[in-house]
């Protein structure tokens, strides 16, 4: 996506946020009615997928390549390593939680692996959008595009999609007290392409670009 795009809804993101008018002031305007139908779309699931990954950590930065592999239907095992091959870390993760293998001080922190886990789960799981518990609160069109804004539980999702009603951008937006985290997924022709992780609470931020495997 290219960053005209990505600043485009960025700004209307925090606009919504900030004003129920912001809106009526953006290239978006507001639809009466929300086709939900979109959340049911079905994303491409490769049995192993590679990433170049960014993360920061306070004042520590640790970069490399993130390999996701799908070892059954419900396990996955998460590796960050460096580009010469040492191991920063390994976990083996399920929608119900997690299971460490080997992780570096001091990522192995329980409250940055609880993080961790729950991160790459709404990115390495294909969350049932479609389920009772996701309810689509108000939908806005651009040209082609449509943005649903869907909430579930303190989740707040806004889903951009093209006018092949496919899943361009998919933001999160999850608030503790005060202080919100946010997920920004990146996606083309049903692929994930990127994924950018701020989790300021914890000064935690995780960047991935998808690569292709040879």
């Amino acid at each position: 996506m290219t960053t005209l795009w990505r600043n485009s809804l960025l700004f209307l993101l925090i606009g919504i946020l900030s004003s129920c008018t912001y809106y009526h002031k953006s290239s978006f305007s507001k639809l009466e009615n929300c086709d939900e139908e979109l959340l049911s779309e079905t994303l491409e699931q490769p049995v192993t997928r590679l990433f170049k990954s960014k993360i920061y950590f306070y004042d520590k930065y640790y970069t490399g390549l993130l390999v996701v592999k799908s070892l059954n239907e419900t396990e996955k095992q998460v590796v960050l390593v460096t580009e010469i091959g040492v191991k920063l870390l390994d976990m083996t993760i399920t929608e119900k939680g997690y299971t460490t293998n080997f992780v570096i001080p001091p990522l192995d922190k329980k409250i940055v692996l609880n993080h961790l886990w729950k991160d790459f789960s709404e990115v390495f799981y294909d969350v049932d959008f479609d389920s009772q518990n996701m309810v689509v609160k108000k939908c806005w069109e651009r040209e082609d595009d449509i943005l649903l804004k869907v909430k579930k539980g303190r989740k707040k999702y806004y889903f951009l999609f093209d006018g092949k009603k496919r899943r361009k951008e998919v933001y999160l937006l999850e608030m503790f007290g005060n202080i919100g985290k946010t997920i920004l997924f990146d996606y083309k022709d049903k692929h994930l392409e990127s994924v950018e992780i701020d989790a300021s609470h914890l000064k935690l931020k995780v960047k991935l670009e998808k690569k292709e495997i040879l």
